[in-house]
């Protein structure tokens, strides 16, 4: 069911002013919506000129469910099995996919193929061979995904289009849930996922599941699907790592549960890693 939990919002690129107002206070103490999917987001409007509500919807809140008894189990420290550990990988690649840079990427390049797409020609051949239901249907179809309502269905096919190869990798690597000790905790931004490719091609991510719960994977290791009760150093180094790696995309945004000024700094480039805080855990 769809609710509000309130966090404190850290906006990029302003001073540090914890307070309630959002317009003027960073970080800002406000309510993120909690919900599977929002009913507007994934509407379209269907060449009859319906507006269509549930078909994306439904498919992306189908995969998204599967991963909720999944969740419960990771927040209470539970083993999850080799085919849930498949489920949550689907889970994460919907994730990847729910940001508002990556949706600007894929509406360029829907765009750009769109518009360099041979319709006009297409057109014709389809009436030279005598078939002008087949010519016409080609400017139709054109007319159409030049439209708004064609653009967010294009849009929408890219983000519930599945890519085995990516699942495969992704399941294929070595999970390892970081449990943060009882003084500090995990952040999360509005790019859910944070991921990195690392020399040789390997390839490291980090999901904030919870606030006290992160899953840390990589492309090597022994360990996979193990809990590991993190120092304040490694929790404080996983932080890190993934608020420098959001604050490389467009209108970043970091949720957290406090208002800390440590979260702060590291999001303003300011803040580095002591000594003790190392990145070992992502070598």
């Amino acid at each position: 069911m769809p609710g509000e939990s309130l966090t404190w919002i850290y906006r990029w690129g302003r001073d540090w002013h914890p307070g309630e107002h959002g317009e003027k206070d960073n970080p800002c103490l406000n309510g993120i919506r909690i919900t599977a999917s929002e009913r507007d987001a994934y509407a379209f409007v269907t060449p009859e000129g319906r507006t269509d509500f549930n078909t994306f919807e439904d498919l992306l809140q189908k995969r998204e469910t599967k991963a909720d008894k999944i969740f419960e189990k990771l927040c209470t420290r539970q083993p999850i099995s080799n085919s849930e550990k498949e489920i949550f990988a689907n889970y994460i690649q919907v994730m990847l996919k729910r940001t508002p840079e990556r949706d600007r990427r894929m509406q360029a390049l829907s765009d750009k193929t769109v518009k360099s797409f041979p319709w006009n020609l297409m057109g014709l051949h389809f009436a030279m061979q005598g078939d002008f239901g087949k010519s016409r249907q080609m400017f139709e179809m054109q007319k159409y995904f030049e439209s708004d309502g064609g653009k967010k269905f294009l849009l929408n096919l890219t983000r519930v289009e599945t890519y085995p190869e990516l699942h495969e990798e992704l399941a294929g690597m070595k999970w390892v849930f970081y449990v943060a000790p009882a003084e500090t905790f995990f952040v999360t931004s509005n790019f859910p996922v944070i991921y990195e490719r690392l020399d040789a091609g390997r390839l490291m991510f980090i999901f904030p599941i919870a606030s006290n719960i992160a899953l840390l994977a990589k492309s090597n290791g022994s360990d996979d699907l193990q809990y590991v009760d993190a120092s304040s150093d490694e929790a404080f180094a996983i932080n890190f790592l993934f608020i420098r790696l959001a604050s490389g995309a467009s209108s970043p945004e970091i949720y957290a549960p406090k208002a800390e000024r440590w979260v702060w700094e590291i999001f303003n480039h300011s803040l580095g890693l002591n000594e003790n805080q190392n990145l070992n855990l992502f070598q």
